[in-house]
Formats: structure tokens, C-alpha cells, sequence
């Protein structure tokens, strides 16, 4: 395996297809009922990236180069606010887990807060992804919030129910205003 720097605002076609090949199935591990992000709608969201955003990151391919099978990108904002800290992500697809790759990605990542002089590092795990949480656990990371995701599948909504709600809050309301 190999790790090359990815550039987002800048990748090759080749790269930006392998970079979504990858996001997506890392994507399907955590939200597996979304569907996969268009490579088009990727691309615009990484060459979109807005200037005051510092972003690195690199891939880690297969051997022969025909696949991403891990990633780890580091960010932080150029302005007055939260000069002191960075987010990150490191993703490594289930089968390859295990190989120390993350940790060599987190060596390339810890190196630009050290350079920035920015001393907190956040991201985030997933419950759907145990690994994630044992991974920052091995390192010593602190949990600082849990959260909680609820999907509504637009299919299950009673609208009945959703009319009726609307009828009440117009007629609670009409002596206000």
C-alpha cells in the first residue's frame, strides 16, 4: 500500500472517482438505507471549498493502485475564531482495518496542528462503525458529546396527522399578530 496527498480542490478525474468509490463506501457502512453521493456532486463539493478553509489529506491506495482503502484529511478555519483547534477524519474501509493503517494516518495528520500550533484535535465516530470508537479509545481520546441521528422515511409520515397539526397551529394562532 501506498499514501499519496489528495488535493480536493485540485484531484484528477481518476482521483476524484476513486476518492467517491471509497467516501461511498465508507458512507454505506454509517447510513446504509442513503444512497451514494454522486461523483459529480463531490467534485463540486470539494472544488468548492472556500478559501479560509486549510485542508489536507491523503489516501492510502492498494499496491497496484486500483483502489482507495484509506483516507484521513485534517482541517481548520483561517479566521480569529477557534485558533486553537483542527478536525479530522481518518476512514479505512472494514476489510483492511486492523493493518495499522489509521495510525499512519493520524501521524500525517497530528504533524499540521503541530505546525499551526493548534493544540485540540475533534471528529467523530459512529455507532454503526465500532471500530471508530475503539480506534479513538486506543489513543486516548476524550468523548466530549454523544449524539443521536433520527430519520424519518417520508414514506411512514401520516400527513393526515401532519394536516391535522397544521389546522391547530393556524386556528391556536389566529388571535396573534
Amino acid at each position: 500500500m501506498r499514501i499519496d496527498p489528495f488535493d480536493p480542490r485540485n484531484a484528477s478525474d481518476r482521483q476524484y472517482a476513486a476518492a467517491t468509490e471509497f467516501s461511498n463506501r465508507i458512507r454505506a457502512e454509517i447510513v446504509p438505507d442513503d444512497p451514494p453521493v454522486p461523483l459529480e456532486e463531490r467534485i463540486q463539493g470539494w472544488r468548492n471549498i472556500p478559501a479560509f478553509v486549510e485542508t489536507s489529506a491523503w489516501h492510502v491506495w492498494r499496491d497496484d493502485g486500483s483502489q482507495i482503502i484509506g483516507g484521513g484529511d485534517v482541517s481548520f478555519l483561517r479566521t480569529e475564531e477557534n485558533r486553537h483547534l483542527v478536525t479530522f477524519g481518518i476512514g479505512v474501509l472494514p476489510e483492511f482495518r486492523r493493518q495499522s493503517i489509521a495510525r499512519r494516518l493520524l501521524a500525517l495528520i497530528v504533524e499540521v496542528p503541530k505546525r499551526e500550533d493548534r493544540r485540540l484535535m475533534i471528529t467523530s465516530t459512529n455507532g454503526a462503525v465500532p471500530a471508530g470508537e475503539a480506534f479513538m479509545r486506543g489513543l486516548g481520546a476524550q468523548m466530549a458529546r454523544a449524539n443521536h441521528t433520527n430519520q424519518l422515511d417520508l414514506q411512514d409520515l401520516n400527513r393526515d396527522l401532519l394536516r391535522s397539526w397544521q389546522e391547530s397551529g393556524r386556528e391556536r394562532a389566529s388571535g396573534f399578530g
